[in-house]
Parts: C-alpha cells; structure tokens; sequence
C-alpha cells in the first residue's frame, strides 16, 4: 500500500508530455522487499518494473489513451529479459524505455535498465507489442504523428528476437508451420 501510493504521487509529479519517438526514462530503487535470499533483486521483479516504465511510457505519449479512444487492444505478445549483473539492495536504477521498430501490427520496445551510480546496464528486456484490433499506423495517425518517422529499419537484436519466436511457435505448434 506504501509503494503503490508513492507511485501515485510520483506519477503525478511526472511531466506527461513526451514525444512517441523519444525515450522515457524512470527511476527506481530496489528495497528490501525485492531482494531475494542472495541479496540481489529478484528476478521476478525485473519484468514489472519494466512493464511500469512501459506503462508510464505508454502513458506519457498518449499511445494507450489513443489506442484505447480508437477502441484498439494492444497485447504484450512477446519478451525476452537477459540479466547482465545484479542489482543489490537500495540501488538506484532509472529503466530507459524506447521504440526501436514498428512493423504493421507491431511495436518492438527495447528497455534497459541501469544503475544511477555507475551507469551499468544491469539488464536489457526486449518487447513485442501487438495489436489485435487496429494498425499501428492510424494509431499514430490520431496522435498527429506521420508513421514515416518511426523507426522503419530493423535492428540486429530485434531480427534475432523474431527469429527466436518463429522458431519457438513453429516447434510448440508443428502443424501451423507445415501449413505456413
């Protein structure tokens, strides 16, 4: 209850407006709460500060008030976090949140997170964001913004991130990659 109210409090001191093409940054603190029997942050907490900083991203951009006023549902279709180095107790870390690739129906978000005292990447988390309803590009559209800036040229990780899923799927669900 302590922690979602500082987050409240917090998001509201958070200036809201931020262009969609520009990266977000978020600070946190690992508190005694999260730290596992080894003194370092659980792992499961990883993947919910990353989701939070998306969220606030999302937020401050206006892509999930946009989505949501064109009645689009985006899922997180996919992520992969790789741990570099652990992040102790009362460790400040900010997570920088940026879109890296946008290709129909899909989002690519690349997040990492890093130390404030040293400026390690601890961890990096890659994301597919897809839509289930609507195209990214009139979701763009509404908030003003010409699709053509995003960012169109595929990165090596995020290559590499899809090809790992289309391996994966084609493996759980051999029938549909015959078929494809």
């Amino acid at each position: 209850l302590i922690l979602i109210t500082a987050y409240a409090l917090k998001w509201r001191r958070t200036a809201r407006c931020l262009p969609f093409s520009e990266p977000d940054c978020y600070t946190g603190i690992s508190f005694p709460s999260d730290i596992d029997h080894l003194w370092h942050m659980n792992n499961a907490k990883y993947p919910r500060a990353f989701e939070y900083a998306r969220a606030v991203f999302g937020l401050k951009s206006e892509l999930l008030i946009t989505a949501r006023q064109l009645d689009a549902t985006m899922v997180m279709a996919s992520q992969a976090v790789r741990y570099r180095k652990p992040l102790t107790v009362f460790r400040w870390y900010r997570i920088t949140t940026k879109v890296v690739f946008i290709e129909g129906r899909d989002i690519y978000v690349e997040q990492q997170l890093v130390t404030t005292r040293d400026n390690f990447v601890r961890a990096t988390c890659m994301v597919k964001l897809t839509m289930t309803k609507g195209m990214v590009e009139d979701v763009l559209r509404a908030m003003n913004l010409d699709p053509s800036v995003c960012p169109k040229e595929m990165p090596v990780e995020v290559g590499h991130f899809i090809a790992y899923n289309e391996a994966n799927s084609s493996r759980l669900n051999p029938a549909k990659a015959k078929e494809s």
